[in-house]
């Protein structure tokens, strides 16, 4: 958009006659602006000497948008122009149904003669006057990653798995009116999400699997549709991360122990020595209820390179502590690879990140069974005592038995049961969807729920990231961003994508760059004196300036023989040592 404001600029300098109607890509730069912050929006305006439209102009660009609450007419409009301009093409437009929830802050308010803040969908058991506390979004998400549109929202209390089957029947209806073609339904560990999926069809008995939903829409000149449940891979990897570090140790199928006392050995060795063995593993990882919400730091500890770093301890240095430790770095690596398959977002990425096509897709094949094997016999153990009469005795002796209890079907079973139904299915969509996608593939992160945090991440950013938002606000956000704004996320939120902090050093930069670029200290002291505010202040950048001012031949001959002999270096330990053998290899290779 710089040319053309560049462009509208100069001809009103020029005193030149500037074009009423505004290019599509001014506008979108129009609307992001205005929706990132509407008092920088007016000040560019006026640097920019009016070339941007004026506020009320795209009040105006607002108001052809409703966006209240319910199914958005303008968007299922929009949606149906897209699969007829595709199917022009002999394209297909395929996507996937995401919905989630955003918590809000209760309260009611007006608009003319309209009240915004109330539960718009109740129970039997609530009155109409119900405030609601969350918004419930539907959203639909191009399988080939081009684009994804929310289409309605619902301001709720509490919904019933009942009401939220209805719900999901009544979207998929609305899509498939469209003319698009819908793979699956993705969702988050709430149980009531799993119990509406079973009023649709699904089971998630073990004994007697079905991974998938139909539905009758609407309306009824359309026919009935099976869509593949895929619980988000995301949510399912923190609760298997929370199982992990907060319940008792369970067992593989080989009945090996797996543990998560030696992610804390690990941690205690990397805060002993003062180093990391390849991984980013650190107390927040470790200590993680209070980022319970936090993806980023659940996939960093279930890593292939903290599985690494324990096989080394355990292999290489022999360290005690990690006797035992080979069916703990085992899950490790198969949850790793695992979420690399059910979250690939490029053909060319390395191993089970890669997306699915066909020239992998066997291997891909393969690999989940192999995994729904892995996570079926998961088991935690419980002992069961019983007397054992013995013959030659007069007494009984009591003997120690151990009863299997499969995680998949424990209490804790929702994050393995969401991962295993994710390998069930995922096989099953390539195979049925393949002649649909592009010839890069199946991008498995567009199955996700990414797209929908994402979304909640910029109605967020419109009120600064740190409240949550009332229904009107909402509203107001849902509004401006189903109208051209792009907005690009600054914070990870409830996802994978996102930038870390960075920390902001506070400095004088005039008077200290002109400390550091001067080449002598006695130059540097003739020029500086008189600029800086008082003499501390002056010997503090001298100081620093001789600290990190290289020593002539003299000198360092000078400070070598003022050593004294008896000085040595400080004992290193077997992992400092390893660390630092492996950065000398690699400064030799540079």
């Amino acid at each position: 958009p710089s040319r053309t404001i560049f462009e509208r600029v100069l001809a009103k300098k020029r005193g030149e006659r500037v074009p009423r109607k505004y290019k599509k890509l001014l506008k979108q730069f129009a609307l992001t602006l205005d929706f990132l912050s509407p008092k920088a929006y007016r000040y560019v305006r006026r640097v920019f000497l009016s070339a941007l439209p004026h506020p009320k102009t795209i009040c105006n660009w607002y108001k052809n948008v409703q966006a209240d609450p319910g199914f958005t007419k303008e968007c299922l409009d929009t949606l149906k122009a897209l699969v007829e301009k595709e199917n022009l093409q002999n394209k297909k437009v395929v996507c996937q149904l995401v919905f989630d929830e955003i918590h809000i802050f209760s309260g009611v308010q007006k608009i003319g003669k309209k009240t915004y803040g109330y539960s718009t969908i109740n129970t039997a058991a609530k009155s109409l006057n119900t405030q609601a506390t969350q918004i419930l979004l539907f959203m639909v998400v191009d399988v080939n990653g081009k684009w994804k549109l929310p289409i309605g929202y619902f301001p709720i209390n509490s919904l019933t798995a009942d009401l939220k089957s209805n719900l999901i029947v009544k979207a998929v209806s609305h899509v498939q009116e469209t003319g698009t073609k819908l793979i699956g339904v993705t969702f988050d560990g709430a149980a009531v999400n799993f119990s509406a999926m079973n009023n649709l069809g699904a089971c998630f008995d073990m004994e007697s699997l079905i991974s998938t939903i139909r539905i009758n829409p609407d309306n009824k000149a359309l026919p009935e549709s099976m869509l593949y449940v895929f619980p988000d891979p995301c949510h399912m990897i923190k609760l298997i991360r929370n199982v992990f570090g907060e319940k008792e140790p369970f067992y593989d199928m080989d009945g090996n122990q797996i543990n998560f006392k030696y992610i804390e050995e690990l941690l205690k060795i990397h805060e002993e020595s003062g180093l990391h063995l390849g991984n980013k593993l650190k107390r927040i990882h470790v200590y993680f209820k209070k980022k319970k919400m936090n993806v980023r730091i659940a996939v960093q500890l279930l890593s292939k390179s903290v599985a690494d770093a324990i096989d080394y301890c355990r292999d290489v240095l022999q360290f005690p502590e990690f006797v035992g430790s080979e069916a703990t770095s085992k899950f490790i690596r198969m949850m790793n690879d695992i979420f690399d398959v059910l979250n690939s977002r490029n053909r060319s990425d390395f191993g089970w990140k890669g997306a699915i096509w066909a020239e992998n897709f066997s291997n891909v094949e393969e690999f989940c069974a192999i995994a729904k094997t892995y996570i079926s016999n998961l088991h935690f153990r419980s002992k069961i005592q019983r007397k054992n009469v013995n013959c030659q005795t007069s007494g009984s002796v009591p003997l120690t038995n151990f009863k299997k209890k499969p995680l998949i079907c424990s209490a804790s079973k929702i994050g393995f049961l969401g991962l295993y139904i994710c390998l069930e299915n995922l096989p099953k969509i390539f195979s049925d969807y393949k002649n649909d996608l592009n010839p890069i593939g199946l991008k498995t992160y567009n199955l996700n729920q990414d797209s929908v945090e994402l979304f909640f991440n910029s109605v967020r950013s419109r009120l600064g990231c740190n409240t949550s938002p009332t229904v009107l606000q909402f509203r107001a956000a849902y509004r401006k961003l189903i109208t051209y704004a792009q907005i690009k996320e600054d914070s990870s939120g409830n996802c994978i994508a996102g930038l870390e902090n960075v920390k902001i050093l506070q400095v004088n930069p005039e008077r200290c760059i002109q400390a550091i670029n001067n080449v002598t200290v006695g130059h540097t002291e003739k020029i500086l004196m008189p600029k800086f505010k008082d003499e501390m202040e002056f010997e503090e950048i001298i100081e620093s300036q001789r600290a990190i001012s290289i020593f002539s031949e003299e000198e360092l001959t000078e400070h070598s023989t003022s050593q004294s002999v008896s000085e040595e270096l400080p004992v290193l330990s077997e992992v400092q040592k390893s660390v630092i053998c492996y950065i000398a290899g690699c400064i030799i290779s540079i």
